[in-house]
C-alpha cells in the first residue's frame, strides 16, 4: 500500500487535470503554446484562487512543461527524471518556499543568492513562493527587487489565497491568474471517476 496521501497521489500532472479550473487552465495553455510559437515567457505570475484549488500544482504543472526535455509542451513526458523530480517537489532549480513559514527578509535574501546562477539542469529556473501575502514588509520588498531585476532564465509564481494584501508594486509585475473555488459536483464527480 502507498504512503502517499490521496491528494499527492492524485495531483494533477498535466494542464487537463486541473478540474474545475477551465479558465486558468485556458491561461495556462495559451501561454505554453505561445511559449513554444515565440521561446518568450513572462518572468512573474501571480496564481491567486482559495485554499485547495490547484495554484501549487498549476506552478509545478507549469515547470514541468516549459521543462520538458524534449521542449516546452502542454503534455509533460512523465517518463523524464526532471519531470518526475519537479512533481515531486525535489528539483534543484525549481525552488518552493513557503512564505507563511519562511516569509522574512533573510530567506528571501538566500533566495535571491542562489538564482543569481544559470539553473543547473532545468531550461528554467522557477521559484515558487506559496502564501506570498504572508511576506513580512522587508521580505516583499527583497522580493520586489528580485522581481524588478530577474537573472535570466528564472521564472517567479506566486501563490496565494490573498491577492489584495500583495504589494501593489509586486502585483503589477506578475501576470495575474485567478483560480476558483471547486463546485463539489465536480469533485464528487471526479472522484467517482
Amino acid at each position: 500500500m502507498s504512503s502517499d496521501s490521496l491528494a499527492l497521489k492524485y495531483r494533477p500532472k498535466k494542464i487537463s487535470d486541473l478540474i474545475g479550473q477551465e479558465q486558468a487552465s485556458r491561461v495556462l495553455t495559451n501561454l505554453i503554446s505561445n511559449a513554444v510559437k515565440t521561446g518568450e515567457l513572462n518572468h512573474a505570475y501571480l496564481f491567486a484562487g482559495k485554499f485547495g484549488c490547484g495554484k501549487t500544482s498549476a506552478a509545478r504543472i507549469f515547470a514541468a512543461s516549459v521543462n520538458n526535455p524534449s521542449g516546452i509542451s502542454l503534455e509533460p513526458d512523465l517518463s523524464q527524471p526532471i519531470v518526475q523530480s519537479i512533481y515531486e517537489g525535489r528539483h534543484i532549480d525549481i525552488l518552493e518556499q513557503d512564505a507563511a513559514a519562511l516569509g522574512k527578509v533573510d530567506e528571501i535574501r538566500a533566495i535571491r543568492e542562489n538564482i543569481r546562477f544559470s539553473p543547473l539542469e532545468a531550461r528554467y529556473r522557477f521559484v515558487i513562493l506559496d502564501e506570498a501575502h504572508r511576506l513580512t514588509d522587508a521580505a516583499a520588498e527583497a522580493a520586489l527587487k528580485m522581481i524588478e531585476e530577474p537573472p535570466p532564465n528564472t521564472i517567479f509564481v506566486l501563490a496565494t489565497t490573498d491577492p489584495d494584501k500583495i504589494k501593489d508594486t509586486i502585483h503589477s509585475r506578475c501576470m495575474s491568474v485567478n483560480f476558483r473555488s471547486i463546485p463539489w459536483e465536480i469533485i464528487y464527480q471526479h472522484l467517482r471517476n
